[in-house]
């Protein structure tokens, strides 16, 4: 599997708070052909909101979305990796 770009259309970003600064912000995400999902993207993701929630039914797909969003910033799947608490 090949690894994505970690940011393919860098765009202006909004933030108002002059006192503070983000380190790093998702701003998009588009997973196409991984696992189930075929092509996906969510957009218009606020820089300086600190929660994202993925609902739905079982079996829908929200643990394919994290390991998509995981192998997109981190690299390729290493299923045989086991993590502790010094990787968090």
């Amino acid at each position: 599997m090949e690894q994505l770009p970690v940011i393919e259309k860098p765009s202006k970003d909004v933030f108002f708070d002059n006192t503070a600064s983000l380190a790093c912000a998702i701003k998009q995400i588009h997973i196409k052909n991984y696992q189930g999902i075929i092509d996906t993207h969510i957009t218009a993701i606020p820089i300086d909101s600190q929660w994202l929630f993925l609902t739905g039914e079982n079996s829908f797909g929200k643990t394919s979305v994290l390991q998509a969003i995981a192998i997109g910033l981190l690299g390729k799947q290493d299923k045989n990796r086991i993590l502790t608490e010094e990787d968090i």
